[in-house]
């Protein structure tokens, strides 16, 4: 699932909720298709999410609480695994820096992510 324009929007408080709403879509269709007397497992598509490659914005500081926000709300559907975008434009200490404050932000946060 592509997300362009993700947190574009003025008010982002329900920003998220497109991104929960269609992982729920998902595990919902594989469900109903689980339920049925005749199910056909084989041919049909399983269009679930397994996991989520959340990318995050290198600003050298924290993560963005909407980031936070976001990520709570979807480490319950799905397995995380938070990649540091353009990484290769900061350097090693910075990068390094940038990881333990992710690495504790979410600790602090009670996010799950794969680890």
């Amino acid at each position: 699932v592509d997300s362009v324009g993700y947190g574009d929007q003025i008010n982002k408080e329900n920003s998220f909720k497109s991104l929960v709403d269609y992982i729920d879509e998902q595990f919902e269709s594989y469900l109903q298709e689980e339920l049925k007397i005749k199910r056909d497992l084989v041919s049909f598509h399983d269009s679930r999410i397994h996991v989520c490659l959340y990318f995050l914005v290198p600003t050298g500081h924290s993560i963005r609480s909407l980031d936070l926000v976001t990520m709570k709300a979807l480490d319950k559907k799905c397995n995380i695994i938070p990649i540091i975008a353009k990484s290769d434009t900061v350097s090693k200490s910075e990068l390094d820096s940038f990881k333990a404050n992710i690495m504790s932000e979410l600790v602090a946060n009670d996010v799950e992510i794969y680890t």
